[in-house]
């Protein structure tokens, strides 16, 4: 009596199973039995993998949380964020235009519109001399607290970004101005932390 096993793939199972002299389809067999095993180590080794990502993800998740509980980390409260990001765009547009010069002596009035317009016509006027170039500031501000001796930082906004980037271009022509109190005169890009 002959023991009939259902084919795979396209081989008799019987002709594999038992002794028989048709090394080919043991070889056959033996390959595709590899190949399930590799299958089958290959998914243990994937659900392996997601077991321990999830783990590690749990353990951030609690050492975030406990951070964020001790206070060192605020949790940004809803809507905020964008408002923030318009906001420092806004000022990082208008910062663009301004100018931070050194060395350029202070106004002595009390007034301090006064002082204001002497710093405005003052710095069109180290532009025109220093400079040859006509650059018209719309507000000058000195920065930081007024010393004995010492003239404080003045920044100068002017009307856009295109005369900014003249005078930075054409700064470097007050060390070799006519006027020798324009030899110590720096002018650099506004660069104010926000």
């Amino acid at each position: 009596m002959k023991l009939t096993i259902p084919y795979t793939i396209g081989v008799p199972l019987s002709s594999i199973l038992f002794v028989d002299n048709n090394w080919r389809y043991r070889r056959y067999f033996v390959d595709v039995v590899v190949i399930i095993i590799i299958i089958i180590i290959i998914i243990i080794i994937i659900i392996i993998i997601i077991i321990i990502g999830s783990d590690i993800m749990k353990s951030f998740e609690t050492k975030l949380q406990i951070i964020v509980d001790s206070g060192q980390i605020r949790k940004p409260e809803s809507g905020t964020y964008p408002d923030q990001n318009l906001n420092e765009l806004q000022e990082r547009k208008e910062r663009s235009k301004n100018l931070i010069g050194y060395e350029i002596p202070e106004s002595t009035p009390d007034d301090g519109s006064n002082r204001r317009m002497h710093d405005q016509v003052h710095f069109q006027t180290i532009c025109q001399e220093g400079m040859d170039l006509k650059a018209d500031a719309t507000d000058t501000i000195r920065l930081g607290e007024k010393k004995e001796g010492r003239s404080r930082p003045l920044r100068v906004k002017l009307a856009d970004e295109a005369t900014m980037i003249r005078v930075l271009l054409q700064a470097k022509n007050l060390a070799r101005a006519e006027d020798i109190l324009l030899h110590n005169t720096f002018i650099r890009r506004d660069r104010t932390p926000l």
